[in-house]
């Protein structure tokens, strides 16, 4: 559902939400976030709110350490392991400079750009996010081995697959939030796993990436079951890796001659 400010403002207000969190990430991938309380809310998205961005990864160091978060009320989400009594909320937010430039790290900024790009070319894409993912077992100290949580193959079924459950907890976690998995099922490797997505515009489709890591650790330090999850693994001299594989879809100019239907499906780029 697409939110203005008032909505959002008028939504925290009645529903008893403390903290938002206004998430952005780094040139890897990796998220981060700064908790305001309501009050702020109005200068957020007015002015946006100051951080320092030095010790950001990739960021740039202290050249960029005075940036500004603008969170879109379009990427509201309540925090499902959060309590009913004192909510809180995420929004994910556009990075800009003090006199209002872009700020040219900000992967949102850089997305929107090569939509725009894409789309003043006649094109118009959809994407599909295959989240991959490892599980592995823990050591009487609870620190990570390198001891796979199962052997099952690929679309394995229980017992094999030991990572159904997990896999569930996460998708339904996923769901309260808003997030729409497509399926779930057992990888090729030992303790791999994936969950899909449905097709959607590149700003949607870049959500689930980080949710579904936070929401898969979130289970996991949460769950009674002892495992870890890890995004690669080595077997000797070779590095098993997982990753965020895309499924495109591609409209065409109708000057293209693509195909008769005018799309380009391209997978696992």
């Amino acid at each position: 559902m697409k939110y203005t400010p008032e909505e959002v403002i008028q939504f925290v207000q009645e529903e008893n939400v403390r903290f938002i969190r206004l998430a952005f990430c780094n040139v890897y991938g990796k998220q981060h976030n700064v908790s305001i309380m309501p009050s702020e809310l109005k200068r957020a998205f007015a002015y946006g709110i100051a951080f320092d961005a030095s010790a950001v990864d990739g960021f740039g160091g202290e050249i960029r350490s005075d940036l500004l978060l603008h969170p879109d009320p379009s990427t509201l989400i309540q925090l499902p392991w959060r309590p009913e009594q004192g909510k809180v909320m995420q929004m994910f937010c556009d990075i800009s400079y003090p006199d209002g430039r872009a700020f040219e790290r900000d992967t949102r900024s850089l997305l929107k750009r090569a939509v725009a790009d894409a789309s003043a070319r006649g094109f118009q894409f959809a994407f599909g996010a295959e989240m991959e993912f490892y599980l592995f077992r823990l050591d009487e100290c609870g620190e990570p081995t390198r001891i796979p949580y199962d052997h099952a193959g690929y679309m394995d079924i229980v017992p094999d697959d030991k990572g159904e459950t997990i896999r569930r907890e996460i998708c339904l976690m996923l769901e309260q939030m808003g997030i729409q998995p497509e399926s779930s099922h057992h990888e090729s490797g030992p303790g791999q796993n994936e969950i899909d997505f449905r097709y959607s515009a590149p700003l949607t489709a870049a959500t689930p990436s980080p949710f579904t890591r936070w929401s898969a650790l979130r289970q996991l330090r949460t769950g009674s079951v002892p495992v870890s999850l890890l995004s690669r693994w080595r077997i000797g001299t070779e590095t098993e890796c997982t990753s965020t594989s895309l499924s495109n879809a591609m409209r065409s100019p109708s000057r293209c001659p693509v195909s008769s239907q005018g799309f380009w499906r391209i997978s696992g780029t």
